[in-house]
């Protein structure tokens, strides 16, 4: 059916509008869709370009597109496109969005404000009746209101047998033009550093070589840690560890230091495994982005060790096979080892194809065997918990028939 019209509204050509006295909801879509209403009055004629008796607003029309918060709007005859009246009150609410909540608004503000102050001060001083350096002339009251405004010191230069009122007013001017410009310090200092953050996150890179880097994070990731700290203290070598994984790097790092802190709790301080930890490096990006692991320098590392996420096996393998994929893709080519979690067996063909020195763990499989084993021949895997871990200096691979 039909939509309703507005009633009886005044008809306008050519950049003005016709306006209704009541708009329903309806009738509001309608206007936003560019319907134009059914009911147009005869009375006025609009071809041809030709208008006649086109009556005044009675208050000023602000056009643009109605939001349908209001009952009352307008339609344009030429454009179809629809306005609404805003009243003094909502635009002076804008401006003074615009001016406290807006940059280049803040600024207009403050600049306006410095106009202000050095313009009142000039003035209050011709009105104290100046001294005998400055006089009343509004050359030098501009000049003493600008060295009130910017530097405190220049209310020393005022006499203490001067008039009460030229004190009062190089003292008030002094500490206005002080606070003045502590703000805008405080607005510099605080551009200055978000920018020097953005740069941070965004041009921030590896610069070290022979490193250890970890991809993704997941509960084994502090367990894997603490392996790689005892590795590096056994064989006396030294390494930077560079961890990235899409979490908050503070995060990151406070869950490291208080792991260790507890784990390491009665150690020495000047053990070898602090300063290995105090090496750790910890990033933010996505670990199957190529920028993130160029900036990583994964070219470089020595090491690239790939965690697999909680959760269903085949989502966490389809990610390791994406980030495999990416260091494939990186225009220098990774020289060091890939060490891969995957948790189904046939991932593992997959990821040697891709890299020919990945090597594939199959860490859920081998830690089933082994509480299998701790379960029928606790001796037995007692042992091969020991050989599992680097803490008592043991290391122990396992290769197919045909890799030796």
């Amino acid at each position: 059916q039909p939509t309703p019209s507005p009633p009886q509204p005044t008809v306008f050509a050519h950049g003005f509008c016709m306006r209704a006295n009541a708009i329903s909801g309806k009738a509001a879509a309608d206007k936003a869709n560019g319907v134009m209403p059914a009911e147009v009055p005869t009375d006025m004629s609009i071809a041809d370009g030709k208008k006649t008796a086109w009556p005044e607003p009675q208050e000023p029309w602000h056009y643009g597109q109605d939001d349908g918060e209001t009952g009352r709007g307008c339609w344009c005859c030429c454009c179809r496109c629809g306005a609404r009246r805003v009243s003094p009150w909502r635009m002076a609410r804008r401006w003074g969005d615009w001016l406290l909540g807006d940059t280049a608004g803040q600024l207009f503000s403050l600049a306006t404000a410095a106009v202000i102050l050095i313009g009142l001060g000039a003035v209050v001083w011709c009105t104290a009746g100046g001294t005998a350096d400055y006089d009343t002339s509004w050359e030098q009251s501009m000049w003493l209101s600008w060295g009130l405004f910017f530097d405190p010191g220049t209310q020393t230069g005022v006499a203490a047998d001067e008039p009460l009122q030229v004190k009062l007013a190089a003292l008030i001017f002094s500490v206005l033009g002080f606070l003045y410009n502590l703000v805008m310090l405080g607005i510099i200092v605080e551009w200055i550093r978000s920018l020097m953050d953005r740069w941070s996150k965004t041009k921030s890179r590896v610069w070290c070589q022979n490193h250890i880097l970890v991809l993704g994070w997941s509960d084994k990731t502090l367990y894997m840690l603490n392996e790689v700290f005892e590795d590096l203290a056994t064989n006396f070598r030294r390494a930077t560890v560079v961890i990235v994984a899409d979490r908050d790097p503070a995060e990151m790092h406070q869950e490291i230091w208080e792991h260790f802190h507890q784990l390491w709790r009665g150690t020495n301080m000047f053990d070898r495994r602090w300063r290995l930890l105090r090496c750790v490096q910890v990033r933010q990006g996505v670990t199957h982005d190529s920028d993130a692991l160029e900036r990583a320098n994964a070219a470089c590392a020595k090491d690239i060790i790939i965690l697999g996420r909680d959760g269903d096996p085949r989502h966490s393998d389809l990610e390791t096979v994406r980030i495999v994929v990416a260091l494939s893709s990186l225009v220098e080519r990774v020289r060091g080892r890939i060490l891969a979690e995957a948790q189904l067996p046939e991932v593992g063909k997959v990821l040697r194809q891709l890299h020919k020195k990945s090597q594939v763990i199959h860490a859920r499989s081998a830690v089933n065997h082994i509480l299998a084993q701790l379960a029928a021949q606790p001796v037995v895997g007692a042992a091969m918990m020991d050989f599992c871990s680097f803490a008592a200096g043991q290391e122990l691979y396992i290769f197919e028939p045909g890799q030796l």
